[in-house]
């Protein structure tokens, strides 16, 4: 399983994520199919979610060489305030 952290509220790069909320378009590399039915992503999200390709291919080409014939890829939104 890779696991994907969500907000961190002690963080400004991260809540910047969170509010950069325009949408944007799909696009095809990532999303198959995506751009002909219209699909858009929140921008910031998306933003990130590109940054991370090269850590995520890693992680799911690593359980791929162990074996693994199942891979679940979640993400997990913290949803607390750190004080």
């Amino acid at each position: 399983m890779v696991s994907i952290a969500g907000t961190d509220a002690a963080s400004n790069l991260s809540v910047s994520i969170d509010l950069d909320f325009k949408l944007v378009d799909s696009e095809n590399t990532y999303f198959p199919g995506s751009v002909k039915q219209g699909i858009q992503f929140h921008q910031g999200f998306y933003r990130a979610f590109k940054r991370i390709i090269p850590d995520l291919n890693t992680a799911v080409q690593a359980g791929v060489n162990d074996g693994a014939k199942t891979i679940i890829v979640t993400g997990h939104s913290l949803g607390k305030l750190s004080h």
